[in-house]
């Protein structure tokens, strides 16, 4: 038995792999020599000196410093009027510290005292049901206001 097979040329040549040609070599370009330059010498004749970041806003420079904007464009140090604000700034800020931990010391006793509350109601309630049972009589609680 003879098997007769016909290729075809086309199909030949899309098995083969794939070799595209070679690219032609690049000339070379009269580049710059500042690569040449070592770092400081670069940073001289680049001006590639980066400060921090500026803006200017409405005729006031701004600079990113320390994660923060500083005004650079007025001397806020000269004036005793801001000297007192910051100090005004940081007293406010402390007291308001103050108060905020004498409300968390108040609401930790507003807690503690609600819940010995509910311990000495749920006590109460077992003697009321002890006393239907015929059992003594429970002792009253007795709250006390404070005056201020």
């Amino acid at each position: 038995m003879d098997i007769a097979i016909n290729f075809n040329p086309y199909l030949i040549r899309s098995l083969r792999k794939f070799h595209p040609k070679r690219s032609p070599l690049r000339r070379a370009n009269s580049a710059s020599t500042f690569y040449l330059l070592n770092h400081k010498a670069r940073l001289e004749e680049l001006g590639l000196e980066y400060g921090p970041p500026s803006v200017r806003l409405n005729g006031m420079k701004y600079v990113f410093k320390n994660g923060t904007w500083v005004n650079e464009s007025q001397n806020y140090p000269a004036k005793p009027s801001y000297k007192k604000l910051l100090a005004k700034n940081k007293a406010l800020i402390e007291q308001n510290n103050y108060l905020k931990l004498q409300m968390e010391l108040l609401m930790d006793m507003l807690t503690e005292a609600t819940a010995q509350l509910h311990t000495l109601e749920d006590k109460l309630g077992s003697k009321i049901y002890l006393k239907s049972k015929g059992m003594k009589e429970p002792r009253r609680i007795l709250m006390l206001q404070s005056k201020e």
